[in-house]
């Protein structure tokens, strides 16, 4: 998918971790919890998750908490990658 980086509208503290990795965090990205239970990956059963490694805590209980605090659209996970 797309790199989009850091959103606009970063929260301070995000902004400053990222900032703290330096080099070393790198691919930044965003995704709407509404992004992520469109994907392949939300729609694989908990067994096909375990047989590629992702296992089933994220694309369940995460998923279920972050859609406590808001609309699937509005809320959102901010991540990178380490080299």
């Amino acid at each position: 998918g797309e790199i989009k980086g850091l959103p606009d509208d970063v929260s301070n503290d995000v902004c400053e971790i990222s900032k703290s990795w330096g080099g070393d965090g790198h691919s930044h990205n965003y995704l709407t919890v509404k992004e992520i239970m469109d994907s392949t990956y939300y729609k694989m059963s908990d067994e096909e998750l375990d047989d590629i490694g992702l296992g089933t805590p994220f694309f369940r209980d995460v998923v279920d908490t972050l859609l406590e605090i808001g609309d699937s659209e509005d809320v959102r996970i901010v991540f990178w990658f380490d080299s």
